[in-house]
Parts: structure tokens; C-alpha cells; sequence
């Protein structure tokens, strides 16, 4: 049977020009293939070979930033409209699978064999679709994600589960600088965005803000991290996903100080928003916005961090007092820092806003929360 092949550029019009339409050069090129290794060419920079995972990453990143074929075209063109920086997608951990075929034939080419090919579970279903990994703390692959490049599609798939290890998207981007303050939003994709105006570090649950597990509010602080701002995108956040939040996080016996921005401060391009306020004004802002969101806070536990990895297997605390925390961007956990009942689900951010509808759910698949069914196959 003949291979369907859909590595087709697009045709050169200018009602379908945009700003990522291929050089001249690669439309009169046609269809083409990235270049694969040579057999035993995957290695890492210390000579070990790399694991199928990370040949497969490293395929589908090659494929979105060659810009060469029509899926990689259109992949950059839906970034570029969610607010994705083009120029620092190099830097991103996500790519785009064009073909699983062809992916079989590069992993084959770097000498991974068709059992452990196998063993990735990639379905022809995610041809054209955005795959990045899912790394814990120490940066090794957990598992993968996959979007389509729908703009009305906010269904995300994973390979595997991945509801405890690691705690969330981007805790490998802990483990160089160990920051005591971080940045969390619901989607993968906002976490790319925002890191790819210089906002770091920017963590992603891939799950509502009220179904994150009291559990992982703890391993969060178990890791050091002492302060964390939830960024609620979009305005159609409901007051019962803040309200779910805070009673989740108020069962957790160890929790970071957790603040909030409320989501009628955040522009619906979350891109854009980022790209006004620029890299070095985005902490000055979030300083003066952000509000608490469970109050004080002072009597919350913290862990000890000695070593390099505590690792949520930790048990030692401390109570660390407001004048020795030195999470930025502020040391002082006061309902001063904006108007009152804006960060509060009764307030006036959050009245009139309409519940998200089944279609405009976040989700992983089938709408069911990360405990369900949501492989790749």
C-alpha cells in the first residue's frame, strides 16, 4: 500500500501568508524529512546513549523548529497566536510529531529497537499534534504530553500517569537554582508561554486549580519552594475553582504561602500580557496585584532543605518566620498589597463570571480528572 505522505508545504499564497510560511527555498524543496542520525549517534554530552524517550523528544523538537513541513508551519502559526515568544521556542522543551512512521524511521535509524519503539505507545492519532516531555526533579522523562494545534481544542493526552511524580510540569527548571518562589498555572501551554517571555519559574498542574491534591501543596514546600503565585488565565476562571483551591490547599498540614492573582488582572493573551509588562517589570507587577489567598499564613509548616534533592520522602520541619523567608517577589504575606475581596471568590474579579462549559474544560481526556483513563493508546 502506498504511504500517504503529508509532508506537503503549504502552497506559496498570500491569503494563506503568515509569519511562519516557509523560506522560498523549502517550498521548492517539497516534501521533506529531517535529516536522521547516523545508527549509535544518540548519545548525550557525557557519550551515554540516550533513551527512547529522549530521541523521540529530541525528533519531534527538530520537526516543529525546522519549520519544513505544512504541520510544523501551522504548529508555530497557533503558538505565535497564543502568545508564544517564536524566537525562544529553541529553548522550550516541546516539539511537533508530523508522522508516526517517520518518527519509527528516525528512532530506528538511532539504533532504538522496534520492541522499545513499541514500548512508546505513539499512536497514528497524534500525527500533527504538539508533544513535549514531562521530566521530575532530576530530568529524567516521566511520561509525554500532546495537544493539537486546535485552536478550540483544550484536550490534553499523556502517555503515562503522572499525577504524583513528578508534582507538577517544569520541576526539572527547579533543580539548577533551587528558587524559593514560583509561578503556577493550569496548562502546559500557558507554563510555555510565560517561560518563553523570560517569566521563570513557571510551573503547570494540567489540572484546575481546585484539583490539585492538599498532597501536593506539601511536596511543593518539601522542595524548598516557600512562596508559590497561582495565575488563573483566562476570565472565564469561575469562583468555584478559587473556592476549590483554597479548601484543597487548606488541608494540607505543609503548604508554600500560596498568593494569587486575580483573573480579571490578567489579560486573555496571556503572551501579550506578558510581552507589555516585559521581563524585568513582570515581578514589580505581580508584587503590587497579587493578593493572599488563604490570609496569613504564619503558622504554616516548612521543611527543612539540607541536600541537594530533600525529596518528598522528607519529614524534617521548621517553622520559618516571615522576617527569614526569602521567597521574591515579596517577604510579607499582607492582604495590602490590593484591594480588598479582590483575590476572594465573592469579590467583584470573580461575580458574573459563567462556570466553564464540558468543551472549555481543561482536561485530559474524556473530561475525566488525571485518576481516569488518558493514555496515548
Amino acid at each position: 500500500m502506498a504511504r500517504l505522505d503529508k509532508r506537503v508545504p503549504l502552497p506559496g499564497s498570500d491569503d494563506m501568508a503568515s509569519s511562519a510560511d516557509p523560506s522560498p527555498e523549502i517550498a521548492r524543496a517539497g516534501s521533506l524529512q529531517p535529516a536522521l542520525p547516523a545508527a549509535g549517534n544518540a548519545v548525550n554530552g557525557r557519550g551515554e546513549a540516550l533513551s527512547p524517550d529522549e530521541v523521540l523528544a529530541g525528533y519531534c523538537r527538530r520537526v516543529l523548529l525546522r519549520q519544513e513541513v505544512e504541520a510544523a508551519v501551522r504548529a508555530r502559526a497557533f503558538l505565535e497566536s497564543a502568545g508564544m515568544r517564536w524566537s525562544a521556542a529553541s529553548d522550550l522543551p516541546i516539539g511537533l510529531l508530523d508522522s508516526v512512521i517517520y518518527a519509527r524511521e528516525y528512532v530506528g535509524q538511532a539504533g532504538i529497537s522496534l520492541a522499545d519503539w513499541k514500548r512508546q505507545r505513539i499512536s497514528p492519532k497524534l500525527d500533527g499534534c504538539l508533544v513535549g516531555p514531562i521530566r521530575d526533579f532530576s530530568g529524567e522523562i516521566v511520561t509525554f504530553w500532546a495537544r493539537s494545534t486546535n485552536p478550540e481544542s483544550l484536550c490534553y493526552l499523556f502517555r503515562d500517569r503522572w499525577d504524583r511524580r513528578p508534582i507538577a510540569f517544569g520541576m526539572d527548571e527547579l533543580s539548577p537554582g533551587r528558587p524559593s518562589h514560583v509561578f503556577l498555572v493550569e496548562r502546559i501551554l500557558d507554563a510555555l508561554i510565560l517561560r518563553s517571555w523570560g517569566v521563570e519559574p513557571v510551573l503547570a498542574f494540567a489540572r484546575r486549580f481546585d484539583q490539585v491534591l492538599p498532597e501536593a501543596w506539601g511536596d511543593l514546600a518539601k522542595w524548598g519552594v516557600l512562596q508559590a503565585t497561582l495565575i488563573p488565565v483566562g476570565p472565564e476562571v469561575p469562583a468555584w475553582v478559587l473556592q476549590g483551591a483554597r479548601d484543597q490547599a487548606r488541608r494540607s498540614t505543609m503548604r508554600p504561602e500560596l498568593w494569587l492573582i486575580p483573573p480579571r488582572r490578567i489579560a486573555p493573551n496571556l503572551g501579550r500580557w506578558a510581552a507589555e509588562l516585559g521581563k524585568s517589570a513582570f515581578l514589580p507587577w505581580i508584587r503590587e496585584h497579587r493578593v493572599p489567598l488563604l490570609g496569613r499564613q504564619s503558622d504554616v509548616r516548612y521543611p527543612t532543605t539540607s541536600g541537594k534533592h530533600p525529596g518528598p520522602g522528607g519529614n524534617s520541619s521548621t517553622r520559618v518566620g516571615k522576617t527569614a523567608r526569602e521567597a521574591p517577589p515579596q517577604a510579607v504575606d499582607s492582604a495590602s498589597a490590593s484591594p480588598p475581596n479582590e483575590g476572594n471568590p465573592s469579590g467583584d474579579g470573580d461575580q458574573g463570571m459563567p462556570p466553564r462549559t464540558a468543551e472549555r474544560e481543561i482536561y485530559p481526556k474524556h473530561g475525566g480528572p488525571l485518576d481516569g483513563c488518558f493514555c496515548f493508546d
